[in-house]
C-alpha cells in the first residue's frame, strides 16, 4: 500500500517537472540486455547512459507477433498496432520510386502535396488497412499527429537498407496520419561500402552526423535509426556462430561511436534522449529474453530505473509508453485513446544489477510456466480421478482408512500448490530449474505438517490451508506483488497480458480459498457478522486499485459472496435479491472507480476504462469488450484449464448421482460447505463472463472448493 502511495506521488511529479523542449529517439534494432552489459568496456557512450542515465526493460509486444514492423508501428501509435511490409516503405520526396518521384508518387496515393525535405510513407494506406479493425483500435500516425497538432515539427534520420531492400520503419514511429515526416534522411546517401560489414553495406556515421546537425535546430522529435544491427540480424543465416558475435559487436561499436558524437551535439538543459530497441534479436527471443534495452538520459531523468503506470514495475515499461513518454518530455498532453502511459526514472545506485537479476527471473518464470503448469494440471486432474474412484470404493476396515487418508494428502497437496507458488520465489533456486524440486518438496512438508496437526478430525487441515492461502495473496498484494509476479501461476511481464494487481490465476484460487474458510467457519458455529467483514476484506483486496485492480475479479466475489449470505441467512434467492446483487455489483465498482479517480492514476484497467467514458470514447469501450470476448473464447479452445474446469464440473455431476445419495448426505451435514459450493459455482459462471481469462479463472476458483468436497466425501467413507 505504502509503495503505492509513492509510486503515485512519483508519477505526479514526473509529469511536472519531466517537460524538456526536444526528445531525440535513437533506436538500435535487435539488441540484447546481456550483449550491452558484457560489452559495456567496449562502448563507453552507452555505459555513459548506464551511469548517469536511467535503464529499463522493455515489453515488446504488439498486435501483429514479434516483427520490426508491427514494432515499430506500436512505438508511433502509443496502442499495439499491427504492421505489415508496408511499414517499410519511406521515401524521401526526390527519391525515385518505380521510375517515379516520391512525391509524386505520394500525391497520387494520399491525395496531399510532401513539402520538400519531408520524408513520406508511401503505403499508408495499407498500413490503415491493416489496423482498420484492430482489437485495441490502433491509429496509424498517432504520435506525428499529436506532435503536429501542438505546432511542432518531426525528423527521421537512418537507413537499415540492405543490398536489394528498403527497410525503413523508424518513419512510421514519427509520420502524421498523412504519413508525412517534416524533415529527415532515411536514403541510400547514409550507407557506405564496407565488405567487412552485413551485406557488405554500414552506416556512413559521418553523413547521418551530417544530416542530424541539418535538422536538429528545426525539429522538435528527432528518430534516429541506426540500421547496422538490424542489418547483422537480416544476415544471420550466413554467418557462423563465431562470427555473428564478431559482426553484433563491431554494428554495437559503431552505433556507439555515433551516440558519442550525438552526446557533443545535443543541448542537455533542454533535451531528452531515449534510446530503445523495438524488436528483440532472434536468438534472445529464442532463450526466452524478449525484453529488450530502453534508456533515458536527459532532462528530467536521475540515475536508476524506468517505471511507469503501465506497468508499476521496477525496470519494466511498455513499448506502447514510449510515444506518451515523447509527448510528455514535449509538453504536449497525452492522448486519452492511447494504451501507454508515460514511463519516468527512480533513483537507484546500482539499476543495470537490478535490470538484469530482474530479467533473469522473468525469463526463467516465463519458461517454467508452461510445463510447471502442465504438470499441475495433469496432478489435478489425477487427484481429482483417484478420488472419485475411493468415494466408490467397496473395501472396509484398516487399509480403507488408510487409503482414504492417503487420498487426503494427495487432495491437500493439489489445494498446496497455489500457496507453494507463491513462496517459491523467496527461495534461492527459483530462477533456475532447482525450482521443480523444490516445489515437490515443499509442498510435501507443508502437507505433512497440516495433517500433523492435533484436531478431531482432517478438516481442520482444510481450514488451516485455506486460511493460509488467502493470508499468503493478501500479504503478496499489501507489498505490491513481488511474489505473484515472480509466480508460475501469476502473469508474466514478458507476455505482457498484465503487468501488476491480481491475475485471473490467484483471483480465482482467493476466492475459492475464502468460501472454503467461511465453510469451516459455519462448520465451527462461527458468526455472520465476522463472516461479512471477511468477505468486505476480500472484496476490497481484489478490486482496490492499487492492490488488486482486478474488475471481473471484483463483480465475481460480489456475486458469489452476496449468494453465500443469503444461503447463510436461508432466504430465498429472488427477483428482488437479483436485483440487489445487480446493485451490490454497481456499487462496488463504482466504489473502486472512485478510488482509482482519488489515486489520480487513471491508469488501472477500471481508471482506463473510467477514461473513455468520459471523453465520449465508446468505441474503445466496445473494443476491450470486443478483446475480452475474442481472448476468452480463443482460451477456451487452447488453455489447459479448460481441461480442469471441464473435469471439475463432471466429477461433480458423476458424485452427485452415484453413489445415490452421498453428495446429498454431505450437504446436509455440512451446511457450509454446501453453501460454499454453491457460491463458488455461480462465481465460476461471473469469472467467466465478466474476465477476459474468464475460464482460467472459473477453473481455479474451483479447485479449493471442489477438492474440498471430495476430501470430506472421502474421509466420511472411512
Amino acid at each position: 500500500m505504502k509503495k503505492g502511495i509513492l509510486f503515485f506521488l512519483s508519477l505526479m511529479l514526473c509529469t511536472q517537472f519531466c517537460a524538456a523542449q526536444k526528445v531525440v529517439l535513437f533506436l538500435i534494432d535487435r539488441v540484447d540486455w546481456e550483449e550491452l552489459a558484457t560489452w559495456q568496456e567496449k562502448l563507453p557512450n552507452f555505459k555513459w547512459i548506464l551511469e548517469e542515465g536511467a535503464i529499463g526493460l522493455l515489453n515488446t509486444r504488439t498486435d501483429g507477433g514479434t516483427s520490426p514492423e508491427s514494432a515499430y508501428l506500436t512505438v508511433g501509435t502509443g496502442t499495439r498496432a499491427m504492421g505489415n511490409k508496408a511499414v517499410l516503405e519511406g521515401y524521401q520526396t526526390d527519391e525515385m520510386v518505380e521510375k517515379e518521384r516520391a512525391e509524386v508518387v505520394y500525391g497520387r496515393r494520399v491525395g496531399r502535396q510532401g513539402p520538400a525535405g519531408s520524408v513520406l510513407a508511401l503505403e499508408l494506406g495499407s498500413m490503415i488497412a491493416v489496423n482498420q479493425n484492430s482489437a485495441y483500435g490502433a491509429v496509424v500516425g498517432a504520435l506525428g499527429q499529436a506532435i503536429h497538432e501542438a505546432g511542432l515539427r518531426t525528423a527521421v534520420l537512418g537507413c537499415a537498407d540492405t543490398v536489394d531492400t528498403i527497410r525503413r520503419p523508424h518513419v512510421a514511429v514519427a509520420m502524421d496520419q498523412y504519413g508525412l515526416v517534416d524533415f529527415g534522411t532515411v536514403g541510400k546517401k547514409l550507407l557506405k561500402k564496407d565488405p567487412t560489414a552485413a551485406f557488405g553495406l554500414a552506416t556512413d556515421r559521418e553523413a547521418l552526423l551530417a544530416a542530424f546537425q541539418e535538422v536538429k535546430n528545426k525539429a522538435d522529435f528527432l528518430v534516429i535509426d541506426f540500421g547496422d544491427t538490424a542489418r547483422v540480424e537480416e544476415y544471420r543465416d550466413y554467418l557462423t556462430d563465431e562470427m555473428l558475435q564478431h559482426h553484433r559487436l563491431e554494428a554495437l561499436k559503431s552505433a556507439d561511436a555515433f551516440l558519442g558524437a550525438l552526446r557533443g551535439e545535443l543541448d542537455w538543459e533542454r533535451t531528452q534522449l531515449l534510446v530503445a530497441t523495438p524488436t528483440p534479436a532472434l536468438a534472445a527471443m529464442k532463450d526466452g529474453r524478449r525484453l529488450t534495452p530502453i534508456m533515458a538520459i536527459g532532462r528530467g531523468y536521475s540515475h536508476g530505473y524506468l517505471t511507469g503506470p503501465t506497468t508499476r514495475r521496477p525496470a519494466v515499461v511498455g513499448n506502447i509508453d514510449i510515444a506518451p513518454t515523447v509527448l510528455a518530455g514535449l509538453g504536449i498532453k497525452g492522448q486519452p485513446g492511447w494504451s501507454g502511459r508515460a514511463f519516468f526514472s527512480q533513483p537507484h545506485p546500482q539499476p543495470l544489477k537490478l535490470l538484469l537479476d530482474h530479467n533473469r527471473k522473468l525469463v526463467s518464470q516465463n519458461n517454467m510456466r508452461v510445463p510447471f503448469n502442465q504438470t499441475y494440471v495433469f496432478y489435478l486432474i489425477v487427484a481429482i480421478t483417484v478420488a472419485t474412484m475411493g468415494v466408490f470404493g467397496k473395501n472396509a476396515g484398516l487399509l480403507k482408512q488408510q487409503q482414504n487418508l492417503l487420498l487426503q494428502k494427495l487432495l491437500l497437496a493439489a489445494m498446496a500448490v497455489p500457496l507453494v507458488t507463491i513462496i517459491l520465489p523467496s527461495l534461492p533456486g527459483s530462477s533456475t530449474w532447482w525450482v521443480l524440486p523444490e516445489a515437490i518438496g515443499l509442498t510435501v512438508i507443508l502437507v505433512l505438517v497440516l495433517t500433523s496437526l492435533p484436531a478431531k478430525n482432517m478438516e481442520q487441515s482444510l481450514l488451516l490451508l485455506s486460511l493460509l492461502t488467502v493470508a499468503a495473496i493478501a500479504l503478496d498484494l499489501f507489498r505490491g506483488g513481488p511474489q505473484s509476479q515472480y509466480s508460475f501461476l501469476g502473469y508474466s511481464a514478458i507476455i505482457g497480458a498484465r503487468f501488476y494487481g491480481l491475475g485471473n490465476e490467484y483471483m480465482g484460487v482467493l476466492l475459492g480459498a475464502a468460501l472454503v474458510v467461511m465453510a469451516a467457519w459455519l462448520e465451527r458455529g462461527g458468526r455472520l457478522v465476522p463472516m461479512c467483514l471477511f468477505f468486505l476484506f476480500v472484496t476490497a483486496i481484489v478490486g482496490f486499485p492499487a492492490l488488486g485492480a482486478n474488475v471481473g475479479g471484483t463483480i465475481t466475489a460480489v456475486a458469489a459472496f452476496t449468494l453465500a449470505s443469503f444461503r447463510i441467512l436461508d432466504r430465498k434467492v429472488k427477483l428482488r435479491q437479483v436485483l440487489g446483487l445487480l446493485g451490490l455489483v454497481a456499487l462496488a465498482v463504482a466504489g473502486m472507480a472512485l478510488a482509482d479517480h482519488l489515486l489520480g492514476s487513471g491508469a488501472s484497467h477500471l481508471g482506463k476504462s473510467l477514461g473513455y467514458v468520459g471523453s465520449g470514447q465508446w468505441h474503445q469501450i466496445f473494443l476491450i469488450i470486443g478483446r475480452k470476448v475474442s481472448m476468452n473464447l480463443r482460451l477456451i479452445r487452447y488453455t489447459i484449464w479448460t481441461r480442469v474446469l471441464l473435469f471439475f464440473l463432471a466429477a461433480s455431476v458423476v458424485i452427485a448421482i452415484r453413489p445415490q445419495g452421498v453428495l446429498r448426505g454431505l450437504f446436509a451435514q455440512k451446511r457450509g460447505f454446501a453453501i460454499s459450493f454453491y457460491a463458488a459455482a455461480l462465481g465460476c459462471i461471473a469469472a467467466f463472463v465478466f474476465n477476459d481469462s474468464g475460464v482460467v479463472a472459473a477453473a481455479t476458483m474451483m479447485i479449493f472448493p471442489v477438492l474440498s468436497l471430495f476430501f470430506l466425501l472421502v474421509e466420511k467413507e472411512s
